[in-house]
């Protein structure tokens, strides 16, 4: 099999400087920066009397690190507002906001070319960490940073062939399941490339997200799957 499906005749590694990160919808302006997708899986040792002087070892509890974004100080408040949903001061009892201050995150990596070419979907991510301003200091000259770590629940690559509607024109569905245990499936389903519809789109975004779109179709199916059980 070929080190590269989107483009067979590409040699080198992708590079890690062109890359956008998207969160309720859209992307996220600025982002100068994001830590590795890491995760490790602790290490179970044990032995029974009778075995030779050595640990038997097998797979425990998996972990996953958290995740750093980075972007210059501007007036875009995207990462203050996310930090807010999960501790507000001055909001009285309701400090936390449990409807939405988890996310599900997209990161995309681009070749050369702008092609999207690799995407990792982050699922039930909130704001453990939120830097507002670096430390200012009069003499350096640097630019501003701030900074959120995000607590998640693990990773999946997205798959998709080549992703031809970039180089067509046209939108695209992506329909992805996840097993999250016994007679528990979750679905995820992205329609992308709305743009592709020019002066509709606004139109075309308003009936894909209407009872009679999407999230109807995937109420009806969650029903029906849930009958047939």
């Amino acid at each position: 099999m070929a080190e590269f499906t989107v483009n067979a005749q590409r040699f080198d590694p992708y590079k890690n400087f062109k890359f956008r990160v998207k969160w309720d919808g859209h992307y996220i302006a600025g982002i100068s920066r994001i830590s590795a997708l890491r995760r490790t899986t602790e290490v179970v040792e044990h032995r029974e009397g009778g075995d030779p002087s050595m640990w038997r070892k097998s797979p425990g509890l998996t972990k996953f690190e958290p995740i750093t974004l980075e972007r210059g100080v501007t007036h875009d408040p995207a990462f203050e507002q996310w930090a807010n949903k999960v501790w507000n001061f001055g909001a009285g009892p309701g400090e936390v906001s449990l409807k939405d201050f988890r996310k599900d995150i997209t990161i995309d990596m681009f070749n050369e070319a702008g092609q999207l070419v690799l995407s990792y979907k982050v699922f039930r991510c909130w704001v453990s960490e939120y830097q507002a301003l670096p430390d200012l200091d009069a003499n350096a000259t640097a630019v501003a940073i701030q900074h959120i770590k995000l607590e998640h629940e693990g990773w999946v690559r997205e798959t998709w062939s080549r992703l031809r509607p970039f180089s067509t024109g046209g939108s695209y569905v992506n329909f992805q399941g996840a097993d999250e245990g016994e007679d528990r499936t979750r679905v995820d389903l992205e329609h992308r490339g709305l743009e592709a519809f020019g002066e509709h789109t606004a139109r075309m975004r308003s009936i894909f997200g209407s009872d009679g779109g999407w999230g109807g179709l995937l109420a009806r199916f969650a029903a029906t799957a849930g009958g047939a059980g």
